[in-house]
């Protein structure tokens, strides 16, 4: 089956209900299961969810590590979330080479740097566009394998720089430019 990786809060505006939803609708096609990791308010439900849905796992809250071997044994780590201004969640995996299907919300759209994966960012609480790009996904694996594994060698370019090109965004909101520019 098809092991699809879900990782965070579980809070509506995490929206893992979407991920439940849309992960029976990729399993009218093929078989998949969904391991959900983390806590919070929706978990009973979840929980309810769960005993009538054996391809359902709740995982509970785990440890940074144990998260990270977690989507690298996964097919493809899924983002629902209706509302993020930086998503974290998914540049990790993205920037490991790990495919990831999300919604379009925050910065997320930044983080798919190949035109050829923007279809795996998806609109956000619509199941049969999540179900849609993550069969996408599993239809030709190995092909979109190599394409996020070249866009993670971008993501990890991009953000090797991350403290100076912090440094030069302060400095450039401070006084209009970057020291490198000042006399």
């Amino acid at each position: 089956p098809l092991r699809i990786v879900w990782v965070g809060r579980l809070y509506r505006e995490k929206n893992p209900l979407l991920a439940v939803e849309a992960v029976e609708r990729v399993r009218r096609r093929r078989d998949a299961t969904l391991h959900v990791y983390g806590s919070g308010v929706l978990w009973d439900e979840l929980w309810r969810l769960a005993r009538d849905r054996p391809w359902l796992v709740l995982c509970g809250p785990r440890s940074w590590s144990e998260i990270q071997e977690a989507q690298a044994a996964g097919h493809v780590c899924l983002s629902t979330s209706l509302r993020d201004a930086t998503q974290i969640a998914i540049l990790e995996p993205l920037a490991r080479g790990i495919p990831v299907v999300s919604t379009r919300v925050g910065d997320a759209p930044t983080h798919y740097v190949s035109a050829s994966l923007q279809s795996f960012c998806v609109d956000a609480a619509d199941p049969d566009a999540t179900a849609a790009a993550i069969l996408a996904l599993a239809s030709s694996y190995a092909r979109h394998g190599e394409e996020f594994a070249a866009n993670a060698a971008q993501l990890r370019s991009r953000h090797a720089r991350g403290a100076g090109r912090l440094s030069s965004l302060l400095e450039i909101a401070a006084f209009g430019e970057p020291a490198s520019d000042r006399a």
